[in-house]
């Protein structure tokens, strides 16, 4: 699973699809087997995202890449 904090695409202007690239070259040179795996992508923090409709470009794209994606509030619990 890659936790991805919506909040940073907000407040930073973040481009999640790099920041998640970024990851699975870290944890590729940490183990090349692990990019293997199948992956769960959580965005996170989306009760701070006042547009959801924000977020859509960042999910599609994940899901182009064959990623399942979540978003995730733990405020609200959605």
């Amino acid at each position: 699973m890659q936790l991805l904090d919506a909040s940073s695409f907000v407040f930073e202007s973040t481009d999640l699809a790099k920041r998640y690239e970024a990851i699975r070259r870290e944890l590729g040179s940490f183990k090349s087997d692990l990019l293997e795996r199948r992956e769960l992508v959580v965005l996170s923090k989306i009760d701070l995202v006042q547009d959801s409709g924000d977020l859509d470009a960042v999910e599609a794209e994940l899901s182009r890449r064959g990623l399942h994606v979540l978003r995730l509030s733990s405020i609200t619990g959605a």
